[in-house]
């Protein structure tokens, strides 16, 4: 792949990298050095590491005395796995934002990491500048396909509910996955900023969940929601296709 064309977008693309992350920490856990490595040259992101190690261990090691916003570690590691130091990261510090890196889309893989609470998790061919903003952002990012997940014993009476989500329930959970800011969500689905708050309570309470992290996990275990149809529908509403053109103007429309 010829990469030149894209060489003068690199400046652009690092201020963007800044914003996102604000005043944000991060430790990151890579198995292979060199992908470590690189991260770690990239100014953005050396300016907030607070930890950089190759292994399980050595990797919650920095997670533990850095307590950083954000962790960032590989499937495979050279010692121990991604998946174990996510957990262990969580089990520690429960506001602590997490994304794995993996190597293929493999089903079993992504639905551990839901189940761990994983924030996000990308393939190595991925844009990670992009999941790194749907995570930062209070999303969930999933690149792979995440359904078929073994639903729990008090999660069976809420899947008839998920499935009778309305239209703008789902466009607001589509917002909550892709981490948008209330008053975006809002605009685009042509209700107030009080009637969006009442329709995620209202997800929320369909789904079972507490929070909204864990709504977007039982959406996704559901298979009723990805983040190919969280983007496609967002780029449907950048086109001018709202949202509120296709409904009855009901609940609460501004």
């Amino acid at each position: 792949m010829d990469l030149t064309n894209y060489i003068p977008r690199v400046p652009r693309l690092l201020d963007d990298v800044d914003d996102i992350l604000g005043a944000s920490t991060i430790v990151m856990c890579f198995g292979h050095l060199k992908w470590l490595g690189g991260f770690m040259c990239i100014p953005p992101i050396t300016k907030r590491l607070t930890g950089a190690a190759t292994t399980e261990d050595e990797g919650f090691i920095r997670v533990e005395q850095s307590r950083p916003d954000l962790l960032i570690s590989s499937q495979f590691l050279e010692a121990g796995s991604g998946l174990s130091l996510l957990k262990q990261a969580k089990a520690t510090n429960r506001r602590i934002k997490t994304i794995l890196v993996v190597e293929n889309d493999d089903i079993l893989t992504a639905e551990e990491a839901l189940r761990l609470g994983c924030d996000g998790i990308c393939r190595m061919t991925d844009n990670l500048t992009y999941a790194i903003r749907v995570v930062m952002g209070g999303g969930v990012y999933y690149s792979g396909k995440v359904k078929g997940t073994t639903w729990s014993e008090s999660d069976e009476e809420h899947i008839g509910a998920i499935n009778g989500l309305d239209e703008i329930e789902l466009e607001a959970l589509r917002g909550m996955m892709l981490g948008l800011p209330k008053a975006t969500v809002a605009a685009r689905l042509g209700i107030s900023f009080d009637a969006l708050t009442t329709t995620e309570a209202q997800v929320l309470a369909k789904l079972g969940a507490t929070t909204q992290t864990q709504a977007l996990r039982k959406a996704m275990q559901a298979g009723i929601l990805t983040m190919a149809s969280a983007i496609t529908g967002r780029m449907k509403d950048e086109d001018g296709y709202s949202i509120a053109a296709r409904t009855n103007g009901s609940r609460g429309l501004a």
